[in-house]
């Protein structure tokens, strides 16, 4: 008998699907360079930023002991290992706001994001399993039936909920 992984959800058919795709211009052979390489960490500096508003990039990975702690797994549903990976990917930059009637304003503003995976070491968790996953992770950003920027836009006022809740 072959084994098969497969989520344990099934979703609701809505009225029309939201299909999101995303540009990725990320040159990094003509723009990008190693900071700092640490063997389980990496950090990249944008060469076309300025030194005084840097962009930077930040991938890590460490070695999970045990995948199912602080989950309510039943133990009797444990692989044989429970090893896995933590892989981070991070994104520091800063933005600047200027007035063109003066020309002598300038704010810089902080932002930045990370995507933390715990990815258990298993055979069957192949990379597209993986990317299922971080796409269903980037839809809970989003209403439902919707890839706009309405859910981000009541975040990051405090309004958790999605509007149809």
């Amino acid at each position: 008998m072959a084994k098969s992984i497969n989520f344990n959800f099934t979703d609701t058919p809505t009225a029309s699907p939201a299909t999101f795709s995303f540009s990725h211009p990320i040159n990094y052979g003509q723009d990008w360079r190693t900071d700092s390489d640490e063997g389980d960490e990496l950090w990249l500096t944008n060469l076309t930023a300025p030194t005084d508003k840097p962009e930077r990039i930040r991938y890590g990975q460490t070695t999970i002991k045990d995948v199912y702690a602080n989950t309510s797994i039943d133990k009797s549903f444990y692989a044989p290992s429970r090893r896995g990976s933590k892989i981070l990917a991070q994104l520091t930059d800063v933005m600047t706001v200027t007035d063109s009637a003066d020309a002598t304003y300038e704010v810089d503003l902080p932002i930045s994001g990370n995507i933390v995976l715990n990815v258990p070491s298993n055979a069957l968790v192949t990379e597209a399993v993986v990317l299922t996953f971080l796409q269903r992770l980037f839809g809970t950003l989003f209403e439902t039936d919707d890839v706009g920027a309405a859910k981000l836009k009541a975040q990051i006022r405090g309004a958790l909920k999605p509007s149809d809740l």
